[in-house]
């Protein structure tokens, strides 16, 4: 019975495996004001596959996970941010509208496809209000897709486990950043 019930669990977490290869094309960062943001662009190719299963009308809830390091020449590197942002996009069949969620906001509605793919396969987001100039930061962007319609259970468990991916996963940018001293 335990058997059944273990080849049952991971049966149902296989269904919602996380992406294993990276989908992130390009990631950048730059600083504005002292302030340093990030931004990342999926690959074309995995937004058209994430777009055919949206205009299905399949709820895509995708997420971004977002970590800033200083890094440092003779320790560890310092964590600044982890950030996780979840965008969730679904195809109204009937009305014929993209509905748009970041998660905790408010929903948005649209008509243009070409805005529901820029909000699914784009984000832009400040990670560091200041800056030091001068110093290394490097930039870890994951993206995970998320199990949708699945038990309470099983999406805790899938979040518990889903960013044990492999390296390859995760979309690294190390870069120096040029401003003022504060």
């Amino acid at each position: 019975m335990l058997r059944l019930l273990l080849v049952s669990v991971l049966w149902l977490l296989q269904g919602c495996a996380s992406v294993t290869v990276d989908p992130v094309d390009t990631a950048s960062a730059s600083v504005h004001d002292g302030r340093l943001y990030v931004e990342a662009v999926l690959k074309p190719a995995f937004v058209q596959q994430l777009m055919a299963r949206v205009q299905q009308g399949e709820l895509i809830t995708a997420r971004y996970q977002l970590r800033l390091y200083r890094v440092q020449d003779w320790w560890l590197d310092q964590e600044l941010v982890d950030r996780d942002i979840t965008h969730r996009l679904r195809f109204h069949l009937i009305t014929e509208r993209f509905e748009m969620q970041e998660e905790g906001g408010p929903v948005a509605y649209s008509d243009d496809s070409d805005e529901a793919v820029r909000f699914l396969s784009t984000i832009r987001e400040l990670l560091l209000q200041q800056v030091v100039a001068g110093d290394m930061y490097r930039i870890e962007v994951r993206f995970q897709m998320e199990p949708n319609n699945v038990p309470w259970l099983f999406h805790v468990l899938h979040r518990m486990v889903g960013f044990s991916q492999s390296p390859d996963a995760v979309h690294v940018l190390t870069q120096r950043v040029e401003g003022r001293h504060p």
